[in-house]
């Protein structure tokens, strides 16, 4: 049961000492977010780097607000019986709670804790009875270690782990610490484990056991208060997230006379990582992190973590080829490691320390600094998450927190963390920029920094490995040129990857008055100030659902190369310890554009590092009559997450044809030049071209599809602009941009010039803009063939103006027509700078999913390297592009729908289908999203000459 006050001074007193009850508290269930239970009373509040009470009230470190501190005091009975009490210790056990806690028991006072994200376990021993006992927890939501968790995050309150109260046997084992050192080019392995032993009388029994139950060591010792087992057991199979091979340590403590007094288990990974030659290195080679940052956060109930939940993390992770995850910026739950033990993954695990506002500006009381007042609550925080984690194999970097400047005492934290475990190595990236405090990490690390820039460094003959603790910023639509991050891992033996930023959405689902549910973010609540929708950066949307962000990242982080040739499949097993096994090569063959072979091939085992062929049976394939296109994938014939056919890794050939088509004898339709329209017309052709009505409505204004219905709604317009993502608003493009919407929607065009040249009829059209009147830009119509149209768009160049976002025409079509397949890179949307992982063939996807549904709406949907496009309705009937590489979209919304959207919700009724053809777009980017712009590569200058062509046809 719980109470809701505003202030700790409004939160009743008897609740903590009263001998009983209080019927008026309302009933919740723990673990939970005290504001997703009770909204009304203190609405989610989400922020960056500011501290939430910045503006609103002159606080300084450490203060506390006195008129602002949401505090819940929760109660319930817990019943013990004499036996119960016959044990050593009674101990009431907080996994975590937010963020400060003080506890009565049975109207006594048990103690306080601060730290959101570790244990706090108090001694209740002697304040408990035989029978019904009364405990009383209050929750604070701010308190002086706030200070210390600025995290980019929703700043909640709740006790969101679990709470266990636990009964310790008099002889009890209060800590171990399991060591696995390898000797023999880590053919040999030993066990090492400290143990403290509460109350030692007789006997200390060890076994090591495999999951098959085969004994690789026993063992039985005099019991001690402290004591160091230390023994060889010869050859196991080493842990690594590729194999994540584990053994059970079983610690059995015996009194005097033999009877066991308490058995305690511990799962071991035999594993050993180190610095070799300034290269981390796992079990002596050379590691690379395809990693994600991740906050624990699921959209309907905050940070409170269910097992489902976190193995369809783990899971989906595995399926993206990520193979480490850094904990931002807290340590989670301790369901996560024991899982990324047993599954693989690898870990940063990161104290829970994060001061950026303190900092960012700089004040005179950062915190922690070098302040001797802090040190203590900064290093009690580093220990807390070492002693819980210590055991778990996963676990292979201690992080001294994140964004807290530097100073001497987080140089003692990361002391503190060599002193106590030399078996792994420190992470620290706020010294980056400050070398007076190198010491405090064993890595350089850096936050989005630009690929160039990691390669000026690693040219240098750093004397630090390098990693990206945070990098390609995945923010709305994103993740543009991450592929040139990963092209580093080959040439630069010190690159050893990163971490995506980050992995979820932090979106609440929120339900409205008519049921209907939508994705939340920041200010959604009213909560001011806020950070809006930053806090929605990760590769999967806020409920879970893919974006096309991991089409990119899956193949990038791929640790299995296929490459097609004329006659198979060379693979190359880039794994560092697991062979190919278990799963199978799916491949096909496209001869122009159509399937023309495809099979299954068993894959045979391949080690780790090593490449074999596979033949494949093309020997009839028609290379060179036409562009013929391999494509290969490793499907999964057997693994204990990934569903039977899942494709963990692709690889594409693309043959061109080693002639070119000869062009078709010009065979125009009829033409019929009115007064005001000219029509070009044929048994497959209708096309209505206005040339005097209102400028704006001038050019092609009917086109009916094959069945005799009319396809569009209006004249196609100019579109060089796009709707702007998060990206380009962090950079002010879409300020820069505007210029372009300008001559795109306010521009006027000609009347028109008629010719027939050799017979064939073409209408061309100039625009000529009042913001760039020296920029004609010509639209020509040309029907070359009877079932065909020809459009050109040509673009002569100007200098002095931004970049241009694209250079296409914008189609409105009939809504029926609500159909596409095409034939190019997909399946999902991709860009200049974000296709690698796009396969070229054919696709189908529905207008209405044409779009992604980012939690900001925003430019999506595009797909590159198009050569036929087909909208169609229901009956097949519709229209037809055919070009050169062409990127088109096609979607319910006009960029400027999209542009005024703050929640998908609001993109309602959609009355067209709009497809977007261009001859280019502008990259997304995501280096970042506050500043860096769309690497120089996948821009297009304005002062050069372009011209967009493509064929129109009813079909």
């Amino acid at each position: 049961l719980a109470h809701f006050a505003r202030r700790p001074q409004d939160a009743p007193e008897a609740l903590l000492t009263g001998p009983s009850l209080d019927g008026t508290l309302r009933a919740i269930r723990i673990p939970c977010e005290f504001q997703l239970v009770n909204p009304e009373w203190d609405p989610p509040h989400y922020v960056n780097t500011q501290y939430p009470w910045d503006g609103l009230e002159p606080l300084e470190a450490p203060q506390v607000s006195e008129e602002y501190n949401p505090t819940v005091t929760v109660v319930r009975s817990v019943s013990l019986s004499p036996e119960d009490l016959g044990c050593g210790r009674v101990v009431l056990d907080f996994e975590a709670a937010e963020a400060a806690l003080a506890l009565w028991v049975n109207g006594q006072f048990a103690g306080y804790a601060e730290d959101s994200f570790t244990p706090h376990r108090f001694d209740v021993t002697a304040l408990v009875h035989a029978g019904k006992n009364r405990i009383a927890a209050q929750v604070f939501k701010r308190c002086s270690g706030t200070w210390m968790e600025d995290q980019d995050f929703w700043r909640f309150s709740g006790i969101h782990r679990s709470v266990r109260l636990i009964l310790e046997p008099k002889t009890h084992l209060r800590d171990i610490f399991v060591r696995t050192p390898l000797r023999d080019a880590y053919t040999q392995a030993a066990l090492e484990a400290d143990l403290c032993i509460d109350r030692p009388e007789g006997e200390v029994a060890f076994a090591l056991t495999d999951d098959a139950g085969n004994t690789l060591l026993s063992e039985t010792l005099p019991a001690a208060e402290t004591l160091t087992l230390c023994r060889d057991v010869g050859a196991v199979a080493l842990w690594s997230a590729e194999t994540p091979n584990l053994y059970t340590l079983t610690v059995t403590l015996k009194d005097a006379e033999g009877t066991i007094a308490e058995v305690s288990r511990v799962r071991v990974g035999f594993r050993q990582f180190e610095m070799i030659d300034r290269v981390m290195c796992l079990n002596g080679r050379r590691i690379v992190f395809h990693g994600v940052n991740r906050h624990e956060f699921d959209c309907d109930r905050g940070r409170v973590m269910t097992k489902e939940l976190l193995l369809r993390d783990i899971r989906d992770m595995k399926g993206m080829n990520v193979n480490a995850v850094r904990t931002c910026h807290y340590p989670n739950t301790p369901l996560f490691y024991r899982l990324c033990d047993e599954y693989g993954l690898y870990v940063i695990d990161e104290t829970n320390i994060e001061t950026h506002g303190s900092w960012s500006p700089l004040h005179d009381w950062v915190v922690p600094g070098d302040k001797p007042e802090w040190q203590e609550a900064v290093l009690d925080r580093g220990r807390s998450m070492l002693e819980r984690d210590k055991n778990h194999p996963c676990v292979l970097l201690w992080s001294c927190g994140n964004e807290s400047w530097c100073g001497e005492d987080l140089y003692q934290l990361s002391e503190f963390f060599r002193r106590r475990d030399p078996t792994r190595l420190v992470h620290y990236e706020g010294v980056a920029w400050h070398p007076e405090w190198s010491a405090t990490t064993d890595v350089h690390s850096r936050m989005y920094a630009k690929a160039a820039d990691i390669e000026a460094y690693l040219q240098n003959n750093p004397g630090k490995p390098f990693i990206n603790c945070e990098y390609t910023h995945a923010m709305g639509n994103s993740c543009g040129g991450i592929g040139l991050y990963t092209d580093l891992e080959d040439r630069y033996p010190m690159y050893q990857g990163g971490f995506i930023w980050d992995y979820v959405d932090q979106a609440l689902r929120v339900t409205a008055p008519n049921g209907e549910t939508r994705l939340a973010y920041g200010g959604d609540f009213g909560d001011k100030p806020t950070d809006w929708q930053f806090n929605t950066n990760g590769i999967i949307l806020g409920d879970r659902t893919f974006t096309p962000k991991v089409q990119e990242v899956r193949y990038v982080f791929q640790d299995v190369r296929l490459t097609p040739d004329r006659w198979g499949v060379t693979v190359e097993n880039r794994r560092l310890f697991a062979p190919l096994a278990g799963y199978d090569l799916r491949w096909e063959v496209l001869c122009g554009r159509e399937p023309c072979r495809e099979g299954m091939a068993d894959l045979p085992p391949i080690a780790p590092g090593e490449s074999r062929h596979i033949d494949l049976p093309m020997e009839d394939v028609p290379f060179g009559e036409a562009e013929t296109v391999v494509t290969c994938w490793l499907v999964v014939r057997e693994d204990r997450l990934l569903e039977r056919g899942f494709a963990l890794a692709q690889g594409q050939t693309v043959f061109p044809a080693e002639t070119e088509e000869p062009e078709r004898p010009a065979d125009p339709p009829r033409v019929v030049n009115g007064d005001h329209n000219i029509g070009f017309f044929s048994e497959h052709l209708h096309a209505l071209i206005a040339k005097t009505c209102n400028q704006a409505f001038r050019g092609l204004i009917s086109f009916h599809d094959a069945n005799g219905k009319e396809a569009l709604l209006r004249a196609p317009q100019l579109s060089l602009f796009r709707a702007w993502t998060d990206n380009d608003s962090g950079n002010l493009l879409k300020v820069r941009d505007g210029i372009w919407h300008a001559v795109s929607r306010y521009s006027y065009i000609s009347d028109p010039a008629i010719c027939t040249a050799g017979g064939v009829p073409c209408v061309a059209f100039t625009y000529t803009s009042p913001v760039l009147p020296d920029l004609p830009i010509t639209l020509r119509y040309t029907a070359r063939q009877q079932d065909e149209m020809e459009v050109s768009l040509s673009f002569p160049g100007i200098p002095g103006q931004p970049d241009l976002p694209a250079l296409g025409l914008s189609f409105q079509l009939d809504p029926r027509l609500d159909r596409v397949a095409y034939y190019g890179l997909g399946p999902d949307e991709n860009y200049a700078d974000r296709r690698r992982g796009a396969l070229l063939g054919w696709h189908h996807y529905l207008v209405k999913d044409g779009w992604t549904r980012y939690e900001k709406p925003q430019e999506s949907g595009n797909r590159t390297g198009v050569q036929v496009l087909r909208v169609t309705g229901a009956d097949g009937h519709g229209v037809e592009i055919a070009g050169k590489d062409l990127e088109v979209s096609v979607q319910p919304w006009l960029p400027e729908e999209l542009a005024a959207a703050w929640h998908a919700e609001e993109l309602q009724g959609s009355c067209r289908t709009v497809m977007d053809v261009a001859l280019f777009r502008r990259g997304v980017g995501g280096d970042d999203s506050w500043g860096a712009p769309v690497l120089p590569q996948f821009t297009y200058p304005s002062d050069c000459a372009y011209e967009l062509r493509f064929t129109l046809r009813a079909i």
